[in-house]
């Protein structure tokens, strides 16, 4: 899901350097750093030993519900095997009585099934708040908050092309903290 956020910024450094062309690998398991991708956009509260990098800001989570959702509207939850942790764990601690209609195992089919149904359930900020079909119940989850960092395996800290993409990168993402963090204008 972290391709809505890191996309139209990989584009528009593209427009700005025609000869730059980065490959995406978006996929829901963990890639390994150094053998599987140069450079790595991984929310974590402690990213892996063999990799350097820097923290581009917070996920915050909150819960979601369609627009036509009532207060009652059931949950979609995480799979055992899948999802968040953390996700799991707050909606057995604060789901209250509305049932789980469904478990889903990524983040981003619990953004589809919520788009699609009249239910709720968790999501990242930055994948949410624009999604002008979900509408968010409270304020960010502060015990869900992760960090994000951008990291680089240590061996590929000195190539001139990730640094490249890297300085390029770094700043435009910092720029999108406040949704990342789910911080609304005033």
């Amino acid at each position: 899901t972290l391709v809505s956020l890191v996309a139209p910024e990989l584009t528009a450094i593209c427009d700005e350097h025609p000869g730059l062309r980065p490959l995406v690998r978006a996929e829901d398991r963990v890639l390994d750093i150094g053998a599987d991708t140069d450079l790595a956009l991984r929310p974590s509260r402690r990213p892996p030993e063999d990799a350097i990098g820097r923290r581009v800001g917070v996920v915050g989570w909150c819960v979601y519900a369609h627009v036509d959702a009532g207060p009652e509207a059931p949950w979609v939850g995480y799979t055992d095997e899948a999802g968040p942790r953390m996700a799991r764990a707050w909606l057995e601690r604060h789901g209250g009585d509305a049932p789980v209609r469904l478990e889903v195992s990524t983040v981003g089919a619990v953004h589809d099934v919520l788009r699609h149904t009249r239910s709720r359930g968790l999501l990242p900020c930055y994948l949410a708040d624009p999604d002008t079909r979900l509408r968010r119940v409270g304020d960010p989850l502060p015990e869900l908050a992760t960090d994000l960092w951008l990291l680089v395996h240590a061996d590929l800290r000195r190539s001139a092309r990730v640094r490249a993409l890297v300085d390029l990168l770094l700043p435009r993402l910092e720029a999108s903290r406040a949704l990342l963090e789910g911080v609304r204008a005033p």
